[in-house]
């Protein structure tokens, strides 16, 4: 395409060599005088493009800061009370004007409150030179800005998914001027200590797929659920998917939805007897992923997981005994136990089972092996 042509091409931020060998087949030299100007923050590729590469300066101490204000505070001055917290966020930015730039813009939007900028500060490690741990330094400051993203502000959204997300509490319908409900957010996941009010409930009716964290590990199991409303999660009248992780130590009392088709609950930290209760009952569960139950017995009642096909039971180290009769898991084809020292033995009417077509077991007992 640009063979007998002069041109001007500019690549920024060129992220390795290998990229560089791909692209330049398509820049050819036609000696008239074609330029092709790269920038890049990783200095070995630098010195393989050019013999004398220009390497910019970073920015000193008065410079970052001037840079920094501007972004957060505009035309004003920053607070006397954020000055301390300010230059010890911008000092560990190590005059990057990309960091300085993409995490001024997070706290523009964010509390100016010195916890929060603490928080910020000590997410953030100081840069030293440029290279991997300055490209990984800006991956992360970016993420900050999307740590807060005003979902409840983005009526068309359909899909949000990360790593870990906090996504606060929406402003009360009495003190909006319009409520936008998220009727197109269909899948949610990596949302960390959600509050599930009615607001939450009621601003995404149409979630299929929910996956959660909670790792909050100031309140007591009944101080816990009622903070973060888990018994509304029943509310999700067409929830298919629902992924839980509980850290620290963190229980939740919660109702499960019908619609259910599968769950994992990681770290969970239930009752055996409380399945019962909250999910053996599911008409619609097809795959149960459990993780670290507690107790010693599992005794199922007559008729429970009726549409189960996969049931995986995981790290449960205190279950020694698992009492299960034919009328359970009428229609179960894959079973995976892992890491259950104790358990003896797999009930002998699983094995029953008529559409049964795996058991696959990891750390566990010879004794357990040989029930299977």
């Amino acid at each position: 395409m640009l063979w007998g042509r002069r041109y001007l091409v500019v690549l920024d931020d060129m992220w390795s060599i290998e990229a560089w060998e791909e692209i330049q087949t398509f820049l050819p030299d036609n000696g008239d005088g074609s330029c092709v100007i790269v920038t890049t923050r990783l200095f070995n590729l630098a010195t393989s493009l050019s013999c004398s590469p220009f390497k910019m300066r970073f920015l000193g101490n008065d410079k970052s800061w001037e840079l920094f204000c501007g972004k957060v505070f505009g035309d004003e001055y920053c607070p006397i009370e954020l000055e301390e917290i300010g230059k010890k966020i911008v000092e560990r930015c190590g005059g990057l004007p990309l960091s300085i730039v993409v995490i001024g813009g997070h706290l523009k939007k964010s509390s100016r409150e010195i916890e929060y900028w603490e928080k910020v500060a000590s997410f953030i490690n100081p840069i030293s030179s440029i290279g991997a741990d300055a490209d990984d330094q800006c991956l992360k400051i970016i993420s900050l800005s999307y740590e807060h993203l005003p979902a409840w502000e983005m009526p068309q959204l359909r899909h949000l998914e990360f790593k870990r997300f906090y996504l606060p509490d929406p402003i009360p319908n009495d003190q909006e001027e319009e409520c936008i409900v998220l009727r197109n957010l269909h899948i949610l996941k990596g949302v960390e200590n959600l509050r599930l009010t009615h607001e939450v409930c009621n601003r995404m009716p149409n979630v299929k797929v929910l996956s959660l964290l909670y790792d909050d590990d100031h309140f007591s199991c009944c101080e816990a659920s009622s903070y973060y409303c888990s018994q509304n999660l029943g509310c999700f009248n067409i929830l298919e998917s629902l992924e839980c992780k509980f850290g620290n130590g963190v229980v939740l009392s919660f109702t499960c939805p019908t619609s259910l088709t599968e769950l994992w609950l990681q770290d969970c930290h239930l009752q055996w007897e409380g399945l019962s209760m909250t999910i053996a009952s599911l008409p619609h569960l097809r795959s149960l992923r459990l993780g670290k139950l507690e107790g010693s017995e599992w005794n199922l009642v007559d008729e429970e997981f009726s549409s189960l096909e996969f049931l995986e039971i995981s790290r449960c180290e205190d279950l020694i005994y698992w009492n299960a009769n034919s009328s359970h898991f009428p229609i179960l084809k894959f079973l995976d136990i892992l890491e259950l020292p104790k358990l003896g033995e797999i009930p002998f009417d699983i094995g029953e089972v008529p559409t049964l077509e795996a058991i696959r077991l990891e750390g566990c007992s010879m004794r357990l092996a040989m029930s299977a």
